[in-house]
């Protein structure tokens, strides 16, 4: 192949061929091409809209080795039926009488303006043509359909979709916390199978985790988290033996619908999830393809291995507590075990990028973390190069640890771009839209969030908080009025404050800051009465008082110098947290506090060194 290679990923047709990851992908469906195929192929999309003759061919995909015209022929016939092409009526590959060949006209059209070239980590080239946010507007095309299928008029219909469903936490028959820590694994593994269908709305795991071992009636459960079936289930493990009871219910009327037990040996126990996923896909008559559920990556080898791995999956939703250094210790054992399980690579990643950004009792400082990140990744992609998940913590690195949002929003893309239904990948999108300015995608991701997981508090605030950006400070208390601050771990009525004071309502912010016990967002409450209230020598003071006294405070604090109009002070506030707290800075220059700053160098320029 020719050094000027293009590494990135464009769409012909129905195909997004990645040359960076070297990957030809049909929706979730990957198809496998051998060197020579993909070569061929790649080379004819760098041509584009040109044909390339037989001798140019045989110098770019077999440099060096003597060919002859036929060669080319039937490796083009090759190419063809991978892909499932026609010669009498070409839809990718179209034969140049008496010269070579091309790519049909019909994949010229859907070309590189759909999505354009995308980074590959692997190598560390970059194509910045574009943007960051035009760049990321490519990952809202890869939910927009399901946002469609989910997202009703009315928040709260009053019959939810017949394809929809909510996998509550299978229950361990067994008594030691391992055997629960892998039923809870197997439950993550199911609801993503099932999600990946594209065609299902499955509930987030934080909303399903909330009915654990509820003695809710069906009925209910369907209305709180606006479904129309619960899958449930049962696991017992037992020496090499594996039995798995699931039901399906309906939720208007609590029926049981459809039954089924699954048993297999502990050797073929990393592919049941597949197995109870489809059966499911086909209780629901969808469209799975003749390859049957679409899965993340090939499954492990090794029993052990893939037990140890679910197990680490059911303790790192929250990242927080012991759970993440026992679930660390984990998934080291199952790279040990399966060093070719791709996903036990991603899930290591996940694991240190949790711990460096939230477990105070992490050993390893950053430079080291990222690194060993970095080379958790390499080893998933080397293996999988579909694994979205290990995209989205290259992403995150270069967000929150770098601060290059260009490289950032290509990441991002990438990783929505092969596991769309995956929400943790959604919401990193949803807080790198909100860093870089474009709040209605920031908006839009956020709804559909909430719309599959709406009991996870934390979306839900994200969702205000893009709302607030926007302007809607009345859909923006719609939405903190269902949270309760015990679910978030800071006072709301502080954000309920604010919000009535852009609405006009001081007597009413008053009321939500007198509620505050926490003495910091007391008295934060506090100074923002007394702007309002024009006391702006008072605040001034106050806010002096406040910085002095609490500094871990410090973007709230620049926000209300920024409402001072003190430029210099709300400047230096958000620049000191750069350092350690970046994404926070980032996704709080939205606020309406900054927009009276939007034309100062001063302001400009921390826009810059935020990336």
């Amino acid at each position: 192949m020719s050094d000027e290679t293009t590494h990135g990923a464009v769409r012909i047709g129905d195909l997004v061929v990645d040359a960076g990851a070297r990957t030809v992908m049909r929706g979730a469906e990957s198809i496998p091409l051998p060197k020579l195929s993909f070569d061929l192929l790649l080379a004819l999309v760098e041509a584009a809209p040109d044909a390339l003759s037989t001798d140019v061919l045989m110098e770019r995909v077999w440099t060096g080795r003597v060919v002859s015209p036929q060669t080319i022929a039937k490796r083009v016939e090759l190419l063809r039926q991978a892909l499932g092409d026609d010669a009498a009526e070409p839809r990718y590959v179209e034969l140049v009488r008496g010269y070579g060949y091309r790519l049909a006209q019909e994949a010229v059209v859907a070309d590189r303006p759909v999505i354009d070239v995308v980074d590959d980590p692997a190598n560390g080239n970059a194509a910045p043509r574009r943007t960051p946010t035009t760049l990321l507007l490519a990952t809202v095309l890869a939910v927009a359909a399901l946002a469609l299928l989910y997202l009703p008029r009315d928040e709260t219909p009053a019959n939810p979709p017949e394809r929809s469903v909510a996998v509550l936490p299978f229950k361990s028959l067994g008594d030691r916390p391992s055997d629960q820590w892998f039923a809870d694994g197997l439950t993550e593994e199911v609801a993503h199978s099932l999600a990946r269908t594209g065609e299902l709305q499955v509930t987030g795991r934080t909303s399903a985790e909330a009915f654990r071992d509820s003695a809710d009636d069906a009925r209910v459960v369907g209305e709180a988290l606006g479904v129309a079936h619960l899958l449930e289930g049962t696991v017992r493990r037992e020496d090499d033996r594996l039995r798995i009871v699931t039901r399906l219910t309906d939720t208007e009327d609590g029926f049981q619908v459809w039954s089924e037990v699954f048993e297999t040996s502990a050797e073929d126990s990393a592919r049941i999830h597949q197995r109870v996923a489809q059966r499911v896909a086909e209780r629901f008559e969808l469209a799975t393809g003749p390859s049957g559920i679409p899965d993340a990556a090939a499954t492990s080898s090794n029993p052990e291995a893939y037990a140890l791995y679910l197990q680490a999956v059911s303790l790192t939703p929250w990242p927080e507590g012991e759970e993440l250094e026992r679930a660390q210790a984990m998934i080291e054992q199952v790279v040990e075990l399966d060093p070719g399980f791709a996903p036990g690579w991603a899930r290591l990643a996940i694991v240190h990028g949790q711990r460096l950004f939230f477990d105070r009792t992490y050993s390893l400082d950053p430079e080291t973390s990222i690194r060993t990140m970095r080379s958790a990744t390499d080893r998933a992609l080397a293996i999988d190069p579909a694994q979205g998940e290990a995209y989205a913590v290259l992403a995150g690195i270069a967000f929150i640890f770098e601060r290059d949002l260009e490289r950032a929003a290509r990441l991002i893309e990438r990783a929505l771009r092969l596991d769309p239904w995956n929400l943790d990948i959604v919401r990193q999108a949803v807080t790198f839209s909100r860093a870089v300015g474009e709040l209605e995608q920031a908006r839009d991701l956020s709804a559909y969030v909430v719309r599959r997981d709406p009991l996870c508090a934390t979306c839900r605030t994200a969702y205000a908080g893009a709302l607030s950006c926007l302007g809607d400070f009345e859909g923006a208390e719609r939405e903190l009025k269902r949270v309760r601050d015990e679910d978030v771990g800071w006072p709301l009525a502080y954000d309920r404050g604010v919000l009535a004071l852009e609405m006009g309502k001081p007597e009413e912010a008053a009321r939500h800051f007198a509620r505050i016990e926490d003495p910091a967002f007391r008295r934060l409450g506090e100074i923002q009465l007394q702007i309002a209230r024009g006391a702006r020598t008072q605040a001034e003071r106050s806010l002096a008082d406040h910085i002095a006294d609490y500094p871990g405070h410090g973007t709230m604090q620049a926000a209300l110098a920024a409402k001072l109009a003190d430029v210099e002070r709300a400047v230096a506030l958000l620049r000191e947290r750069l350092p350690r707290q970046a994404v926070f800075v980032q996704t709080s220059l939205c606020s309406p506090a900054y927009r009276a700053l939007e034309a100062d160098e001063r302001w400009q320029a921390l826009l810059r060194e935020a990336g």
